[in-house]
């Protein structure tokens, strides 16, 4: 059973850079949230495989972008996985062997559940989250379940 707790937005603004793997409309939303709420750009980081939509957050945003997944990894204290489900498999394997064991992990795919990326990813420390793309305006609702590993102030 998933317990129910407000974790503070101000763990996120703690000097933590937080990555993200994606660069979609809800990474896009996912950013604009983060920087609206007080954020500094130097503490994002995307990636994904669309260079187009890199360049556009970098211009945007001004937060960084890596066109390796890996990079967004090494640099990131929390990791938000934006691919959309069917994508998850092509980024397992750097996931599995780059991530650190302390990265709080959090998704945003739908279907792919907590199990599932524990299990093929090793990653012990994941969140789930149901996102919309009110997120941009920080009016968003947001539902999540955390694995056992999450500690209460983490």
């Amino acid at each position: 059973m998933n317990k129910t707790h407000t974790i503070p937005i101000a763990r996120v603004h703690e000097r933590v850079t937080v990555g993200l793997i994606g660069s979609g409309n809800m990474a896009n939303a996912i950013v604009a949230g983060f920087l609206k709420s007080g954020k500094k750009p130097n503490e994002i980081v995307v990636s994904g495989r669309n260079l187009k939509s890199l360049v556009f957050f970098a211009d945007k945003f001004g937060v960084q972008t890596a066109d390796r997944n890996e990079d967004c990894i090494n640099q990131s204290d929390i990791l938000i996985i934006a691919v959309k489900p069917q994508d998850f498999p092509e980024i397992v394997h750097v996931l599995r062997q780059k991530t650190n064991p302390d990265t709080i992990v959090i998704s945003i795919m739908a279907g792919i559940s907590i199990e599932q990326i524990t299990n093929a990813t090793g990653i012990s420390k994941v969140v789930r989250v149901m996102p919309n793309i009110a997120v941009r305006h920080c009016k968003g609702i947001l539902v999540w379940a955390a694995s056992p590993n999450i500690l209460g102030d983490e």
